[in-house]
């Protein structure tokens, strides 16, 4: 039913907009489109916003949030009231062949009920690259993550944009309340040979690990993952690019995996992706192909290597497709990004292997002069690729809406309200099924905006 709701409150914000995190401006500055493949998040960001050059920012945020569910389980619900602050670092310097961006927030979590979880939580991005001559370029990324619980909002805002796909880990499954620490970094080598053809080569690297000590389910499981990727682009036309990629990607699983599981998967894909600016303010992006993958050490059976469907565990064939695209909108007060993919993933924390198919609307409009709004709903299934539950798999749907003032030129508040519900069905896992909301009211101020020599 809540589904109906959002559906319902995003038609009724498209005319007022939304809030939402400034950051690197979405899409490309030139004429035509990116193809899927860069490593490059979508971005809410109006037409023409992007970080400012040369800078050292310095800013101090505080946020109070209740919530329903706090340690996001199945059985009964405990609501707790969780305060944050802390400052936050960024720090742009662009110079003729090097640009670099640094983002860092840590900050204090303290829960007025369930204190054994406060901790000094902090995130740090970083996006570095380096022109050697005319035609060749490196590019390093890196996101840092470590805090309990997936579920808070980081204060502050980030200027530095996340890594997106196809070199993410999967944030569609949510455990229960533990200690996270993620990391992914990614580092490409990008040569221009005209100004219509580019071969860029990658690798990545993630791992989230989940500290269970604290905790007494201990049934999660940390992610280890591989890319290394090449891509070919081609400017078919001013406003149309077209590419291929492929995708080499060993994923391991360690800890307690569900019996009938692998231990560690390949998948190798070939895709072909189309870029397309169709409007001056609309990009459109696509991308599909094969997907080929390999399950190996089956938990509860000898150590094999999957060489056929019964051994891999996967239901039909080792084979299987991936396709998606994302359709994003920027003019001066309005910013929208619809994205859909299917594709073999991570399982996060709960699951190993699986297959994610993910729908996510953003939308975001600047409302009056010092009013914005934002509004982001996101519906996920994750189905397993498991040898004795091939059948099951983890829903989720979010639904974030908010509102930001800005009380003067350095000071910001914002109100928002966040909803999560994860449902699972013929897996051997226990607590999985929860759901919960959260409401938060933030302080945001700026301290400085230093400029730097060029």
């Amino acid at each position: 039913m809540w589904t109906r709701a959002a559906i319902v409150l995003v038609g009724l914000l498209t005319p007022f907009g939304l809030w939402a995190q400034a950051g690197n401006a979405g899409g490309s500055t030139s004429a035509a489109g990116i193809p899927f493949g860069s490593g490059q998040a979508p971005s809410l960001s109006y037409a023409g916003q992007g970080t400012p050059s040369n800078m050292f920012l310095t800013s101090l945020s505080s946020q109070t949030t209740y919530d329903d569910n706090a340690v996001a389980t199945g059985g009964p619900r405990i609501g707790d009231v969780i305060y944050s602050f802390g400052p936050h670092f960024a720090l742009v310097q662009t110079t003729e062949n090097f640009t670099a961006a640094l983002d860092y927030q840590p900050y204090f979590q303290f829960y007025q009920r369930l204190t054994q979880y406060d901790r000094v939580n902090q995130s740090l991005s970083a996006d570095l690259s380096y022109k050697f001559g005319p035609r060749v370029t490196f590019r390093l990324r890196d996101s840092f993550l470590d805090q309990t619980g997936m579920y808070q909002p980081q204060p502050g805002t980030d200027f530095v944009a996340g890594l997106g796909a196809p070199t993410e880990l999967n944030t569609t499954i949510y455990p229960p309340l533990l200690s996270e620490r993620d990391n992914n970094t990614r580092l490409d080598a990008i040569y221009e040979k005209s100004t219509r053809t580019s071969v860029t080569l990658f690798g990545d690297y993630d791992r989230a690990h989940f500290n269970t000590s604290t905790s007494s389910d201990a049934s999660v499981s940390d992610t280890q993952s591989v890319t290394a990727g090449a891509q070919y682009a081609y400017r078919l036309s001013e406003h149309l690019t077209f590419g291929t990629l492929y995708l080499f990607q060993p994923m391991r699983f360690l800890g307690n995996l569900p019996a009938g599981s692998a231990s560690q998967i390949t998948v190798q894909s070939a895709l072909v992706t189309l870029g397309w600016r169709a409007y001056p303010s609309v990009m459109v992006n696509l991308f599909g192909g094969p997907q080929y993958k390999e399950l190996q050490g089956l938990q509860g059976t000898s150590s094999v290597t999957a060489g056929s469907s019964r051994a891999a565990g996967t239901p039909g064939n080792p084979w299987s497709w991936a396709a998606g695209g994302t359709v994003s909108k920027q003019s001066e007060r309005t910013a929208l990004v619809l994205s859909v993919s299917r594709a073999v993933s991570n399982g996060g924390a709960w699951l190993p292997a699986v297959t994610a198919s993910t729908v996510n609307l953003g939308l975001r409009r600047h409302l009056s002069r010092r009013w914005d709004g934002n509004c982001n709903l996101s519906y996920a299934q994750n189905q397993y690729l498991g040898n004795l539950f091939g059948g099951g798999r983890l829903d989720s749907e979010t639904l974030s809406v908010g509102v930001g003032h800005s009380v003067s030129e350095r000071a910001t508040i914002r109100l928002s309200y966040n909803f999560i519900q994860q449902q699972g069905s013929g897996l051997p896992i226990v607590g999985e099924n929860f759901g919960h909301n959260q409401v938060s009211l933030g302080l945001f101020y700026r301290l400085r905006k230093a400029p730097l020599g060029r």
